[in-house]
């Protein structure tokens, strides 16, 4: 089917992919309002009504498995993000948006997804997300508080392994004791939804 009429469906699906699906959002909202949303799949993408829909308001990604293993890692301020990024220079090359601070950088996960997790400092302050299956992110329209999303850099995204990814000394999973901080080498955390575990490297390096 021709999207020539759906302009930001067809050019959303151009940066992330083919295999994604898209949900709309109310306008200045976060949060996708159509019941059984996280259930939803590529069949969707073939219903002109549900394309018309995703053109009248801003539109979030659909991660996880549904949309061909694509999570993204949100940091809330830019020097956290910034140390992030000069950690994995891989990832300048990839999807990259921002909203009112901070940013996401997009991902396709090789084999096993990690699942949800809240990311946060030595102090324990929340600093960002990793989002995986069941989640969304916008990626197009109005922020709550008025600034317009962009997507920054419109590469498609990196492709690579969950243990690729260099995680800076100052990020903290859920359930990271205070000796498995003071490790340099790669630790266990809980990120997976069927109880095993992932790693992850806190050595910064």
């Amino acid at each position: 089917m021709s999207e020539g009429k759906f302009s930001c469906v067809s050019r959303l699906r151009d940066i992330f992919g083919y295999e994604t699906v898209l949900l709309p959002v109310p306008v200045g909202e976060k949060g996708c309002r159509e019941k059984s949303w996280p259930e939803f799949t590529l069949e969707k993408m073939g219903d002109p009504a549900y394309l018309k829909k995703l053109e009248s308001g801003n539109v979030a990604v659909l991660l996880g498995e549904a949309s061909g293993n694509l999570i993204s890692i949100d940091f809330d301020e830019e020097e956290f993000l910034e140390a992030f990024m000069d950690g994995n220079p891989r990832l300048g090359g990839s999807t990259f948006t921002k909203g009112k601070r901070g940013g996401n950088v997009f991902l396709r996960i090789e084999v096993k997804l990690p699942e949800f997790a809240n990311l946060k400092d030595h102090e324990g302050r929340s600093i960002g997300e990793l989002r995986s299956g069941a989640c969304s992110t916008v990626v197009h329209g109005l922020h709550p508080e008025g600034v317009t999303y962009g997507i920054v850099n419109e590469a498609p995204p990196v492709r690579m392994g969950y243990d690729e990814i260099v995680w800076p000394d100052f990020v903290r999973f859920p359930g990271q004791d205070e000796e498995s901080e003071q490790n340099d080498s790669p630790v266990e955390a809980p990120l997976l939804a069927d109880g095993k575990n992932v790693r992850i490297n806190i050595s910064g390096v």
